[in-house]
């Protein structure tokens, strides 16, 4: 092997933590080119993802979001608090949320959503290149997408840049509700609907929930609530 292409091998290890080998497979099959051996081994070798990747991934956000009549909520979890705050991870969260919202109606769960193609290119594979950007593994843990009727509404609640993300699903607008029954739920917790309804108000504790849709002329037909490392 070359000198110059020693020096290429050993480039491309720092960035990417493959072996040797790997990177010296990927540089012969793109002509050195550095850039484009990053792309083939995110092809390559991260094809697995997410079963890949077995380490606890402790950092990260829950985000929560919706356009017309769908809603979409998850989690994306990364290694370390530092890359958690970086611009680059954020936009992450931003792409796959737009990704999230105008995937077609049959992309329901984590699995199909991952392998779904985007100009070009799979989820997964979008993922895997921030991977390499970070030098951390990065995982999308889960997904929930959530559709409404017309004459039914949305509201939504982002706690803490994302520790907490919650999204109800009501069957009348009503913007008091759609802004103060996430932020409830989110400080409250409750395991259920039927909790819900027989909890007190978080900023009203003379009146319940039940009766505080009553008197907006609205009801819950679903929330959920997604918090970090649930």
């Amino acid at each position: 092997m070359k000198p110059e292409m020693i020096e290429k091998v050993k480039k491309l290890r720092e960035i990417t933590n493959f072996s040797i080998l790997d990177c010296a497979k990927a540089l012969t099959k793109t002509q050195g080119n550095i850039e484009e051996a990053i792309k083939l081994l995110n092809e390559e070798k991260h094809i697995e993802y997410p079963e890949f990747f077995k380490e606890p991934l402790l950092e990260g956000a829950t985000h929560v979001a919706f356009k017309e009549n769908k809603a979409v909520i998850f989690e994306i979890n990364i290694k370390t608090d530092f890359a958690s705050k970086n611009i680059k991870f954020i936009e992450l969260i931003k792409n796959i949320e737009q990704i999230l919202l105008q995937a077609p109606n049959n992309i329901q769960n984590l699995n199909d959503f991952l392998n779904y193609n985007f100009q070009g290119k799979t989820v997964k594979q979008i993922i895997s290149q921030k991977m390499t950007l970070f030098q951390e593994q990065i995982r999308l843990k889960r997904i929930q997408v959530i559709y409404k009727k017309n004459e039914e509404s949305f509201g939504h609640y982002i706690h803490q840049n994302g520790k907490i993300s919650t999204l109800i699903h009501i069957t009348k607008p009503c913007q008091n509700v759609e802004k103060h029954l996430p932020i409830h739920i989110t400080e409250s917790n409750p395991q259920s609907k039927e909790i819900l309804l027989q909890q007190n108000m978080y900023n009203n504790s003379k009146i319940k929930v039940q009766k505080y849709l009553q008197k907006n002329n609205t009801d819950i037909i679903m929330f959920y609530r997604f918090a970090l490392n649930d």
